[in-house]
């Protein structure tokens, strides 16, 4: 009987104890489940709150230029990260609200966000809007719209210096200052033989500007001037940040191109509702208006076809030795052969000249001029009327805007994205009436850090990186 007694109280201390241990165990389940849900309803109410700011993209920055982007000023606030915090908190706050004030288990509060690093289009110098309008090439279907060849593009770059023309400077100012031969008049004064040179006038148009000689209309340029300070590539920018290396296989520089030469206006395609109309131009200078970005880009290939027209004129005999017969028929000459190849050199440098204001005036009519032509229109008859030959398009050749593009990929490519993003501020700012829009806070991704606190005073943190990539 005792030894009965003393088994039954073994039994029901064994069993006192499994149920303590198993009472436990169940209150420590509840105990992790309650926190895993109140992990989760963080993470769920954040994620939501997450996609509601992602999901205010700007919407005129992605039609316009098919970029996805959240405007850190939201359409007037001074643009800051601290905007996005509070619409972060804002958001999210409200999602774990939602429901019972309570919860199923219990109230969630959120202490804090924090955005520890923002990548804003200007990230990498603008490599980040670079990398999203070649992925915006690849959607579009435009990877086939070949604009040159590199062999254009190199081929360019070695004419663009612009050097010729300084030895055709450089040459007249040498025969100018040569000593004219003298000759005795009736009243026995020695006078100085004038030299007429042929050349003078068509050297003269240089100090003209290249948009009347090209014939440009200066009605059709748009008035509006900006400051570069205002911009991009003219401020110190922020956020820039990239939050790791950009694979360059993403962004390649020709797809950039042809992006460029879809979405930017020009003087064959202009933007009308742009603040510059001329928007590749800009691009390809940098100056602070359409008339001073079209003059320069017209000097610039002024200067390459000036080249190419030398070279060619240059190693055409017949127009070599006819340019040698009318330097031989001036009187000066005459008197002083050691003018004879100075002058007989200025006059095939003018032809050069009147060819290449040809060929602009071709380009700007929308024909093409190959960058080695065949053969030149120009002739020493022209030179002595000062006439410009009326040369037609070639069936071969680049178009203006293929010259134009040429002239942009040979930029570094920090001033071609920077201004780049100076042309879609320009046009936000404009378009939507924000003069605070800027792209440097136009954020592609974030990486935050959120707080949480439960009633019981549970603290759950969470690292995410959310964003358009």
């Amino acid at each position: 009987m005792t030894e009965q007694r003393t088994a039954k109280a073994y039994l029901t201390v064994f069993l006192a104890l499994s149920l303590s241990v198993l009472t436990g165990f169940l209150l420590f389940l509840y105990s992790n489940t309650v926190n895993n849900a109140e992990k989760i309803r963080l993470e769920l109410a954040t994620d939501t709150g997450m996609n509601s700011v992602f999901g205010e993209y700007h919407r005129l920055l992605h039609d316009r230029y098919g970029l996805f982007f959240v405007d850190a000023s939201f359409g007037g606030a001074n643009p800051s990260v601290m905007n996005l915090e509070d619409r972060i908190f804002t958001y999210t706050d409200r999602n774990l609200q939602m429901g019972s004030p309570a919860g199923p288990y219990g109230r969630m509060v959120l202490a804090q966000v924090e955005i520890e690093n923002a990548v804003s289009a200007a990230a990498g110098n603008g490599k980040c809007m670079k990398r999203q309008a070649v992925h915006y090439v690849k959607d579009m279907g435009w990877e086939n719209k070949p604009l040159f060849t590199d062999a254009d593009t190199e081929r360019v770059a070695t004419l663009s210096g612009g050097e010729l023309l300084g030895v055709w400077c450089d040459l007249m100012d040498r025969i100018s200052a040569m000593e004219l031969p003298k000759v005795q008049n009736r009243d026995g004064e020695w006078e100085e033989v004038t030299l007429g040179n042929p050349a003078d006038a068509v050297f003269g148009l240089m100090g003209s500007s290249v948009l009347y000689l090209a014939e440009v209309d200066g009605n059709d340029i748009s008035a509006a001037k900006i400051r570069k300070s205002d911009y991009c590539s003219g401020r110190k920018l922020q956020n820039i940040s990239a939050g790791g290396e950009f694979d360059p296989d993403d962004i390649s520089t020709n797809l950039f191109l042809t992006y460029l030469s879809e979405q930017m206006g020009c003087y064959s395609r202009k933007k009308e509702d742009g603040l510059l109309q001329y928007q590749l131009e800009y691009i390809a200078c940098g100056e602070e208006s359409d008339y001073a970005n079209m003059s320069e880009v017209l000097g610039k290939l002024l200067a390459i076809r000036f080249a190419v027209n030398v070279a060619d004129i240059f190693s055409n005999q017949d127009m070599c030795g006819e340019a040698s017969a009318l330097a031989a028929s001036l009187s000066a000459v005459k008197l002083a052969p050691v003018f004879a190849d100075p002058v007989a050199q200025s006059i095939l440098f003018a032809c050069a000249y009147l060819e290449s204001l040809s060929d602009i005036r071709c380009l700007l009519s929308g024909g093409r001029v190959p960058l080695n032509k065949s053969s030149v229109d120009v002739s020493i008859e022209q030179l002595l009327r000062g006439e410009v030959p009326d040369a037609g398009s070639s069936s071969e050749g680049l178009y203006y805007k293929q010259y134009l593009m040429c002239l942009i990929a040979l930029l570094p490519e920090k001033d071609r994205n920077l201004r780049t993003m100076d042309v879609m501020e320009m046009d936000i700012r404009k378009l939507e009436g924000t003069p605070l829009f800027a792209m440097d806070f136009c954020v592609e991704r974030i990486t935050v850090n959120i707080w949480g606190k439960a009633m019981a005073g549970t603290e759950y943190g969470l690292h995410r990186t959310y964003g358009f990539f």
